[in-house]
């Protein structure tokens, strides 16, 4: 809440946060996980974001090297770290986040860890 405005409505509709790119995708939930915020409700007409939606957008990202980029199909380390923090919060409690991390075996992701 800052001056009585919820800054996070602002990123409470999936396809709105999607048309930056993935970077945008992992950031809101490391923006919502940060104080562990409710998601608001977004506006009439758009696509609400979820926690399980942005986690499922992540894994569904990532690259056959076993990381992230914002463009093209060889991974980077920077997307790569980026995605890893975001999913860190889930690795125990989320089977397929703790999954995919296992089996990522990419030279971008190992260089991220």
């Amino acid at each position: 809440d800052v001056a009585g405005h919820n800054l996070l409505i602002g990123i409470s509709d999936m396809a709105y946060i999607q048309r930056q790119g993935i970077n945008g995708v992992m950031y809101a939930l490391i923006a919502f996980d940060s104080g562990n915020y409710q998601i608001p409700k977004v506006f009439d007409g758009g696509d609400q974001v979820t926690r399980e939606k942005l986690i499922d957008c992540i894994l569904d990202a990532q690259l056959d090297d076993g990381g992230w980029s914002l463009a093209g199909s060889t991974a980077d380390i920077d997307m790569t770290a980026i995605a890893i923090q975001s999913l860190a919060p889930y690795y125990d409690s989320d089977a397929k986040v703790n999954n995919c991390c296992r089996q990522s075996s990419g030279t971008a992701f190992g260089a991220s860890v």
